[in-house]
């Protein structure tokens, strides 16, 4: 993770939404059966409040 930004506390009973989007996707380079995804994530509460910024990068292996 590159950014990580929790601006409130997280309650139990909390309903949670989380919008996730893909920024980026390119091959991996140095191996053939993987590539690189970067997401963007913000996560509000039952209000709207934005409790939970970040952005994520993954190696995942790739079809065939």
């Amino acid at each position: 993770m590159t950014l990580i930004h929790a601006s409130r506390i997280i309650s139990i009973n909390d309903t949670l939404s989380l919008e996730i989007e893909v920024t980026d996707v390119k091959d991996a380079g140095s191996r053939d059966d993987a590539g690189l995804v970067a997401l963007d994530t913000e996560t509000t509460n039952q209000e709207g409040t934005v409790v939970f910024q970040g952005d994520m990068k993954f190696l995942i292996k790739t079809r065939g």
